[in-house]
């Protein structure tokens, strides 16, 4: 395997680049400090990578990318000043766990065919959208997206499940024990023929939980609490 372990980088096009033309894999980076690169950390075709106690910041893109990879973990990180914390396209088993990720444009864009997304125990505050799913062709949706025991707040729209032209949204997506607050327009949105499961997801706005949610294929059980 290979381990990055204790580094700080400032000012580069991306501060860890795991990948290449063959295949990589057993990747571990511990304790990264990136600050003024374009990414801080892009994952592309790697299996079984771990990155945990991070910290990547003003980065005029994104925190990190991950694309065409399965089995990338990341835990117990900061994400913050970025345009876009974590954009994530084509993936197999990304957790991100006890991940804290402020000021963004998106915390996670999740798009294309990526499968089985895994959020659990993370913050996110300051953005645009909190979580997108959304297409990049048509027929490659993001499937089997589990959102648990998450924050997302300071935001225009809680999680997002988008369409495009000739596609449909994500499915199978399920948010459960999860806080969204502080919401300027939808604390939950999916189009037409998204398929989406919530169970005990607290929100202060109870009139902006869904917009054009179609009655077919989905399980619905909101607890709803008063705006302070």
């Amino acid at each position: 395997g290979h381990t990055i372990n204790g580094i700080s980088v400032d000012n580069t096009d991306k501060s860890v680049f795991i990948g290449s033309d063959e295949d990589v894999s057993n990747v571990t980076v511990r304790r990264l400090r990136a600050i003024n690169s374009d990414y801080g950390i892009r994952i592309a075709g790697a299996n079984d990578v771990t990155i945990s106690g991070v910290t990547i910041t003003e980065t005029t893109d994104n925190g990190a990318y991950i694309t065409s990879s399965s089995d990338v973990v990341i835990r117990n990180s900061l994400i913050t000043n970025t345009t876009s914390g974590f954009s994530i396209l084509s993936a197999t088993n990304t957790t991100i766990a006890r991940t804290s990720i402020n000021n963004t444009d998106a915390g996670i864009t999740a798009e294309s065919d990526t499968t089985n997304l895994q959020v659990t125990e993370t913050i996110i505050d300051e953005a645009r959208t909190g979580i997108s799913l959304s297409p990049y062709a048509y027929g490659n949706v993001p499937t089997n997206t589990t959102i648990d025991n998450t924050t997302i707040r300071d935001v225009n729209v809680g999680v997002a499940l988008e369409s495009r032209a000739d596609t449909t949204p994500a499915y199978d997506t399920l948010i459960r024990d999860t806080i969204i607050t502080d919401v300027q327009r939808w604390s939950v949105y999916t189009e037409d023929d998204g398929r989406i499961k919530i169970e005990e997801v607290n929100s202060d706005y109870p009139t902006n939980i869904f917009s054009s949610l179609t009655a077919a294929g989905q399980s619905i059980a909101l607890k709803i609490i008063s705006p302070s």
